[in-house]
Order: structure tokens, then C-alpha cells, then sequence
């Protein structure tokens, strides 16, 4: 709707519509929902079933919000400096999955580890986005 009103849309409909991009709108729109999700609920295992403080449940997730913005600083520079970014993007979804499998199986299905949640939200968030 966007492209027939706007007098200034948002990008050229030639991005939007292009097929070969779209496998990449959906990945980031996945990942992104992905990761969003599992903070959202890592927050509220904290509190209801390790009995943390809403303060305590922020500190712990400090590690996770670093790596967030190391990530994408050394993404950046990366991209930056070889001005290549498909591998750096495979590695950062890649890492994703793996910080996302590391926190489910710490929630009860291996053990439950405090520090194996923060290590697994740590390798999620170091994502290159």
C-alpha cells in the first residue's frame, strides 16, 4: 500500500518486490522474532522457576546485551574492512541457533544451569546483525 500512496515510500519498489531478497526479509524477520522470543521468555524462567528478583533477572542478562553490542561492532567493522557480509550472516544466524539450542537444553532438558543459560543467551546475542 505504501508504494501506490507515499510520495516518498520507504525503499524502491524494485527492493521490495525482488524475489531473490526475499529469502533474506524472511530470515532476518525469523531471526529477529527468534531471539526477541527467547529473551522475553529467559526473562520469566529467571523470575517463576529460579525465584529471581526482576533485578537480578537484568544483571544476569548483562552478559547477553554486551554481547549484543560486541557483535555487532565487530560485525560492522568487518563488514567494513572486507566488505563481504554473507559469511559473516551465515555465521551470525549459525551462532543464533547454537545460543538458542544451549538455552533450551538448559532450561530441564539436560540440566538447570544458570550459567549454561547465560552462556547460551551469550553465544545468541553475538549474532552480527
Amino acid at each position: 500500500m505504501e508504494l501506490l500512496l507515499a510520495s516518498e515510500p520507504f525503499a524502491p519498489k524494485r527492493i521490495i518486490v525482488n524475489r531473490t531478497l526475499f529469502s533474506s526479509y524472511l530470515v532476518n524477520f525469523f531471526g529477529a522474532g527468534s531471539s526477541l522470543t527467547v529473551l522475553f521468555y529467559i526473562s520469566l524462567y529467571f523470575q517463576a522457576v529460579l525465584a529471581k528478583t526482576p533485578v537480578q533477572v537484568g544483571l544476569w542478562l548483562l552478559p547477553s546485551i554486551v554481547a549484543s553490542v560486541c557483535g555487532s561492532f565487530a560485525g560492522g567493522l568487518t563488514l567494513q574492512v572486507t566488505g563481504k557480509f554473507y559469511w559473516l550472516t551465515v555465521a551470525g544466524y549459525c551462532g543464533l541457533f547454537v545460543g538458542t539450542t544451549v538455552v533450551t537444553l538448559n532450561t530441564g532438558i539436560v540440566a538447570h544451569s544458570l550459567p549454561g543459560l547465560v552462556v547460551g543467551m551469550y553465544i545468541s546475542c553475538l549474532d552480527t546483525k
